[in-house]
């Protein structure tokens, strides 16, 4: 909760959308790999964000959990006509999440947002990306829009660590290197990471924004890490609902 007070009163204009809630309706679900799963919904009338930004998604049918509700980054941008987020789904779910997956066709939830300083908007010529396992997902959609745009683009470099040797959107995320000041290093150790990252800071230093997402402890030491460094450009991802 303070965690949440203080980005809203660090960035309030990214976080004015908490006061609107729309209703979606689900299109599809599909297995990435084995425990993530991706689900898509129809984009309502009105509703905008920026790439990388999150949501809250709430009021599933049918679902008991006390916990009503879950926050999820968004994997699509608003080009590819569909809001799109990707989560694990362990052998013993949330009643939450349960509910996520019982969803049909044309069911409705609400989503509130989408809200977070998580995009490119104020961000330095630079950018460096660190992800860890489902924390790809904000940069599937930031590293889209980016490879969309024809100019002005942004010297992008993503640090990806996978989990148990599996990248989510291994095949998008390169194809994007193709048309755009992108390189990605696609890593599967917290050795090879770590290793990486100071590779990083030594190359940029302050002139880069790092973007991080991750859990809870990741997010803790590398932001340790770049502040020891004397790196202070730094965005994170709440990762609160993977």
């Amino acid at each position: 909760m303070w965690n949440l007070l203080y980005r809203i009163c660090t960035h309030p204009f990214d976080y004015w959308a908490l006061l609107r809630t729309k209703k979606i309706s689900f299109i599809k679900s599909e297995q990435e790999t084995e425990g993530v799963y991706s689900f898509y919904f129809e984009i309502p009338n009105g509703l905008v964000w920026k790439a990388g930004q999150h949501a809250i998604f709430s009021d599933l049918p049918n679902c008991t959990d006390k916990k009503q509700w879950r926050v999820f980054s968004i994997a699509s941008n608003t080009a590819e006509q569909c809001i799109q987020i990707t989560t694990n789904i362990p052998p013993q779910p949330s009643l939450y999440k349960q509910s996520l997956l019982q969803l049909k066709p044309g069911d409705q939830i609400k989503i509130r947002g989408p809200v977070g300083e998580f995009h490119v908007e104020n961000a330095k010529q630079i950018i460096v990306g660190i992800a860890g396992g489902v924390g790809i997902t904000p940069f599937r959609a930031l590293l889209g829009a980016l490879a969309a745009e024809s100019e002005g683009q942004n010297d992008v470099h993503l640090i990806y660590g996978g989990k148990n040797g599996v990248h989510l959107f291994k095949k998008e995320l390169m194809s994007y290197t193709q048309s755009s000041s992108l390189t990605i290093e696609f890593l599967n150790t917290q050795e090879e990471v770590s290793s990486a990252i100071d590779a990083t800071i030594q190359k940029y230093g302050s002139a880069a924004t790092y973007f991080i997402s991750g859990s809870p402890n990741m997010l803790t030491a590398i932001r340790k890490k770049l502040n020891q460094q004397g790196v202070s450009d730094i965005v994170t991802d709440p990762f609160k609902g993977y």
